[in-house]
């Protein structure tokens, strides 16, 4: 679903034909939409269920040295951590973090990084692509917005979107959607992100773009999830413009709170129980294709 589609859906709810006159912004919306995003991942977390959609996979590699590494921006939380100790090439899976380094052989987790121990201390050797962390991770927040320039397999995003915000940092756009919605090139084609460099906010696509897009071509990086999870969004864009236009109560937020977390939890039941449980669990998760699990 692109942003453009989502605000046309919410506005419709809504009663409205577009921002003129309205009481919400465009800009509020689109941020509801990204908030419901994050509150099916919460809720996923805690009922247990994973998703293809939201598993990734990063590539560490060892410095000689080195305790500590950066964890990808969009992380969610860490399903599970393999690495290969360069001392005995042999795999080892931890699944416990800690949080300093008291721990023998294993990591630990510390302000936005993870760091390693190999018999209390760290990597003794330089090793390329060393560990792999398997990770919910939070998607892209959505925008749209008009295209710098476009290649056969690239789209170089807004210096400054229409909607939403485009971000400067790199691999933040890996695995999301990137659609053509107007202007040059194949309105309605879209690709997954394989690559997004943020200081030039160039997007790779996982494919060839029918007609390359340009100066004028008009695109949404869109939300991602199952097609069920659309109406979710939209009804939640909808329920919170009038939950805050109406200023509740401290009660009454806690009520319609609780009321938003039942709702949720009902519709992950419905969704994910007529069909094999996803739990948490990398080994389950592998029955998947690859493909599946982008970095």
């Amino acid at each position: 679903m692109t942003v453009q589609d989502f605000l046309t859906k919410v506005r419709r709810r809504l009663d409205e034909e577009s921002e003129a006159n309205s009481k919400w912004t465009s800009a509020a919306l689109v941020e509801y939409g990204n908030e419901s995003v994050l509150e099916i991942l919460n809720l996923m977390h805690m009922g247990g269920y994973s998703d293809p959609t939201y598993e990734f996979t990063a590539n560490i590699s060892f410095v000689a040295g080195q305790w500590e590494y950066s964890l990808p921006s969009r992380l969610f939380s860490i399903r599970e951590v393999e690495a290969i100790l360069p001392a005995t090439d042999q795999d080892f899976t931890v699944q416990i973090g800690f949080n300093d380094r008291h721990v023998k052989t294993g990591y630990y987790l510390r302000a936005g990084k993870i760091g390693f121990a190999i018999d209390g201390k760290p990597p003794a050797s330089s090793q390329s692509n060393a560990v792999t962390v398997y990770y919910i991770g939070r998607p892209p927040r959505v925008h749209y917005g008009t295209a710098q320039a476009g290649a056969a397999s690239t789209i170089t995003l807004a210096s400054s979107a229409t909607q939403g915000e485009v971000y400067a940092i790199d691999d933040y756009y890996n695995g999301g959607i990137v659609e053509l919605v107007s202007g040059t090139g194949t309105a309605r084609e879209s690709f997954a992100i394989s690559d997004y460099v943020g200081s030039t906010k160039v997007a790779t696509i996982d494919g060839t773009w029918t007609a390359n897009p340009s100066t004028d071509t008009v695109y949404s990086v869109n939300f991602l999830g199952r097609p069920e999870w659309e109406r979710f969004h939209v009804m939640y864009a909808v329920v919170e413009a009038l939950a805050k236009d109406k200023a509740p109560s401290a009660t009454a937020r806690i009520d319609y709170n609780a009321a938003k977390k039942k709702t949720i939890m009902s519709f992950l039941r419905r969704t994910y129980d007529e069909e094999p449980r996803h739990r948490h669990n990398v080994r389950e998760s592998r029955e998947y294709p690859r493909s599946a699990r982008q970095r």
